[in-house]
């Protein structure tokens, strides 16, 4: 009579009913509806899941998403005051800050392919989907051409029409600082 917990309008619920719960709501998540219909059908979903595929709830995805959330924020902070206040040496050797952009940016061009291995949940089923081709046509028709251009490397292309040279501050256009100060007489 210990195993009997709740009496639940004439159905005696017992100790393996909320075991049975506890394990579907650690498997699933608290968000999703643990029914078990629908639990049967994620479950043998995941079962037919590809080893690449990543669910968001994996370990590595996980860890993905908060180091890119980490990178945005150096983007976000870090980028703007470069550019206001970017040193030019004259030497032709890369500094560590430009090495660092450099595999700034390489992450971010690797979670292009980490986005084509990642699944995501069907609007209208919130069941998984884990199908290689529909996870491309998702992130293609979404966020993928976004992404492609916040990659391409700006830097790269900025060095070979610049012939390694940056111009520094001052020096780029036409600002009356930049100009001879004979060439303002109209004496000629």
């Amino acid at each position: 009579m210990a195993d009997v917990l709740l009496e639940e309008s004439g159905r005696i619920l017992d100790k393996s009913f909320f075991l049975k719960a506890h394990e579907r709501v650690i498997n699933y998540g608290t968000t999703k509806n643990i029914n078990n219909q629908v639990g049967d059908i994620e479950k043998k979903i995941l079962e037919q899941k590809s080893k690449i595929v990543l669910l968001p709830d994996d370990p590595i995805k996980k860890f993905w998403n908060v180091l890119m959330i980490f990178l945005l924020l150096y983007v976000a902070f870090y980028v703007p005051f470069s550019i206001c206040f970017k040193y030019s040496s004259s030497d032709d050797e890369m500094t560590f800050m430009e090495a660092v952009d450099i595999f700034v940016d390489s992450l971010f061009m690797i979670d292009i392919v980490i986005n084509f291995i990642s699944s995501y949940e069907d609007p209208v089923t919130n069941l998984p989907i884990i199908s290689l081709k529909k996870i491309g046509y998702n992130y293609i028709t979404g966020w993928f051409f976004i992404d492609l251009m916040a990659v391409f490397p700006v830097q790269i292309i900025e060095n070979l029409f610049s012939n390694g040279q940056s111009p520094e501050v001052g020096q780029a256009g036409s600002s009356p600082s930049s100009v001879p100060p004979d060439a303002h007489s109209e004496d000629d």
